[in-house]
Order: structure tokens, then C-alpha cells, then sequence
């Protein structure tokens, strides 16, 4: 089999990365072909490139994915559409890692009241995103472009990492859709100390993702606790004026990006989601269970592919400081309690979110495909 995947970058960064890399290694071990088509504009990585049998910029899809079975697509970028792709005659598989489809702005909470939004794409989306600022200029009334965008997809494939976007897409009307387990890395346990005063939060600092809301939660809590913050993002030099403000930057740690953080999560006190954002999923989380972590995370979005309130995370509602607040003095007072969460959400990721399922699930979507074309 021969899997072609489409995603605007050739190097590392986030979680989109992470999974695009990571399969494609794991399929290739099991003898599929896995060829990356990329921007052209986008930086090239060696070390990345080589999780694949061959890399190339995507210049003209019809003649470049024509050899494929199938098409992977992650992430698009300007100049490609779904369009260009389907011209292949290929069947398309569109892995949806954030709310690009359903949201002008993205992030999928309201930009007047900061709430999380579960709205579909339609004219109640003009108070929050009236404009659209591109490359190209400003667009006006971005839904109509989003709409555009979704009767695109509609003969592809979306595939999903949790029940949340599941039913999300099926309320923006596709019918083709996949629910595909994510794959956690296993590891193994460590011996390293836990500080129980310790909070770690990984994840880009962008309002979406509610750090703002942890650090005033950290001024409410009776516990003193530091936190390190792994990331970076547009938004950080306003999140250290926040943590200036409120009193608590002489115990917020900005650390910055780093890409392994088995150090981070094994000798956490607790790891915390806040975001404000649906996760699609929520990675960082069943990462930090991986390491036998407690973690609170808010209660929006795909966090309840593993987190089960009270058997292996604590969850709160977005943008309440208060109950955040109130979530971790929860932790700090019972190492019990943080102990058998953590172990339980352990085992379940180990059940649940491995390599091997992910890759079941998706052969199984990209075989049935083939034997489709090949009839």
C-alpha cells in the first residue's frame, strides 16, 4: 500500500506534527509506502523527512498523488485545496487536529465573553469573526469561506480522535466519519520524587488555552504552588503580565518549548489542561497520564476520551479560577488521591491509546478504500 500524506509542514512543531511523524514511522514498519507532500514555502527538516520513504514540496496534485491508494491529509495551507486533491481520482482522508473546518477564528470559544463555543458554522459565528485577516487581505463574513470549505470535504473522510468531534461534524452535516483512537508513547514508570506543590502546564501560550485562568486560579488556591510553563506562543509576553499583575510571577517558571517532557510530567504534583478551546482530543493530558500523572483538565471538547472524572483526572468547567483553584488544593491534601488517579489513568492509556490500535483502525479505513477504487 502506498499512503501519500499531505501536511503544510516538512519539520517539527506541535501535536500535528507529532502524530504525522509518528505514524507515518509505524506504518512504514509494517510495509506500507508513506510518501510527505509539503509547502514548498515551509521550512525543511532532514529528521523529519526521513519518517518517510520520500519527501516532495506538493506542486500539482492531480499528477503528483495519482500513484497513491490513498490520500492522507493533515493540515492544508494556502494554494491547495480539497478540490486539487480529489482531482487525484484517489480516495481523501481528512485528519482533523483542530476547528479549522468549523470556526473563522479557530479556537472555537466566543471572542466577546471568552466562552466555549459549540455553535455551528452559520450566521451566529458574525459577532465573534465578522473579518477574516489572510495573507491576502481581509475577508469578509469568513462562515460563507468556512461553508466553501466544508462542501469541499463533504467526499472525503474526516477522521477524528474522539466522540466530541465525532458528533460535532455530524452536526455540521458530514456523514463520512471516522472515530480513530490516538496513540499515547509508552513508557515506563519512574522513580522521580513527585513535588506536590508543583504544577506543569504544556501547551502554546495562546489565550485559547486558558492559562490565563490557572494563574488566577493559583492566586485563589490556599496552597502555595509553583508552575512551570513548557511552550511558546504570541501571547506570552501578555501571560507574563498577567502572572505580574496577579502577584505570582515570583512562582511561574516560563521554561519555553521543549520537546520531551518526561521530566516535567514524572516529578509534577499535577499537570493541568485549563483550556477554554474544545481539545479535539487533549494529548498533552493522556501524555501526562502516561508518566502516572494527576491531572486536572476542564471539561470541554475530547478530554472524555480519557478523562473520567474522579477515576483518572479531576475536571472543572472553563474559565472558573475558583473551582480550578479548588481542584488542585483537592490534590495537594491527598497524595492518595493523586496516586490512584494517576495510576488509573495510567493503565487506561496504556489499554486504550496505543500504536497498535491506532494503526488497525486507520489500515483498516485505508484498505476498505482501495478495495472500493480497485471494484
Amino acid at each position: 500500500m502506498h499512503v501519500a500524506f499531505v501536511h503544510k509542514k516538512a519539520h517539527s512543531g506541535g501535536g500535528a506534527e507529532r502524530v504525522v511523524q509518528a505514524s507515518a514511522r509505524a506504518l512504514r514498519q509494517r510495509g506500507v509506502r508513506c510518501v510527505l507532500y509539503y509547502d514548498l514555502s515551509a521550512p525543511f527538516e532532514p529528521a523529519f523527512a526521513e519518517s518517510f520513504d520520500a519527501a516532495f514540496p506538493l506542486v500539482e496534485a492531480e499528477r503528483q498523488l495519482g500513484d497513491a491508494d490513498v490520500i492522507y491529509v493533515h493540515q492544508l495551507w494556502g494554494g491547495v485545496s480539497m478540490d486539487a486533491l480529489m482531482s487525484s481520482g484517489r480516495p481523501v482522508f481528512r485528519f482533523l487536529h483542530d476547528h479549522s473546518l468549523f470556526c473563522a477564528r479557530v479556537h472555537k470559544y466566543r471572542s466577546w465573553d471568552l466562552a466555549t463555543c459549540r455553535t455551528v458554522t452559520g450566521p451566529r459565528c458574525i459577532p465573534c469573526a465578522p473579518v477574516h485577516r489572510t495573507d491576502d487581505g481581509v475577508q469578509l463574513l469568513p462562515w460563507h469561506r468556512l461553508r466553501r470549505d466544508q462542501r469541499a470535504h463533504r467526499p472525503a473522510t474526516l477522521v477524528v480522535a474522539s466522540r466530541y468531534l465525532a458528533r460535532h461534524a455530524a452536526a455540521h452535516g458530514f456523514e463520512k466519519i471516522a472515530q480513530v483512537p490516538l496513540f499515547v508513547d509508552e513508557v515506563e514508570p519512574s522513580e522521580a520524587e513527585r513535588d506536590p506543590h508543583r504544577i506543569v502546564f504544556a501547551g502554546a501560550l495562546l489565550r485559547s488555552k486558558g492559562l490565563d485562568v490557572l494563574l488566577e486560579a493559583m492566586t485563589r488556591a490556599e496552597t502555595p504552588f509553583s508552575l512551570d510553563v513548557y511552550g511558546a506562543g504570541r501571547q506570552e509576553g501578555w501571560l507574563r503580565s498577567e502572572a505580574d499583575r496577579l502577584g505570582v510571577s515570583d512562582r511561574v517558571h516560563f521554561v519555553g518549548h521543549v520537546s520531551d517532557l518526561r521530566e516535567a510530567y514524572s516529578s509534577a504534583g499535577v499537570v493541568v489542561l485549563p483550556s477554554r478551546t474544545p481539545e479535539t482530543f487533549g494529548l498533552t493530558g493522556a501524555d501526562a497520564l502516561a508518566h502516572g500523572a494527576a491531572v486536572v483538565t476542564t471539561a470541554v471538547g475530547g478530554v472524555g476520551e480519557w478523562a473520567i472524572p474522579g477515576r483518572t483526572a479531576l475536571t472543572v468547567p472553563p474559565n472558573e479560577p475558583d473551582a480550578l483553584a479548588q481542584a488542585l488544593d483537592r490534590f495537594a491534601e491527598a497524595p492518595a488521591l493523586r496516586e490512584r488517579l494517576g495510576r488509573q489513568g495510567r493503565l487506561l492509556v496504556r489499554e486504550r491509546f496505543t500504536m497498535d490500535r491506532h494503526l488497525e483502525a486507520l489500515l483498516a479505513l485505508f484498505r476498505s478504500a482501495s478495495r472500493e477504487v480497485a471494484a
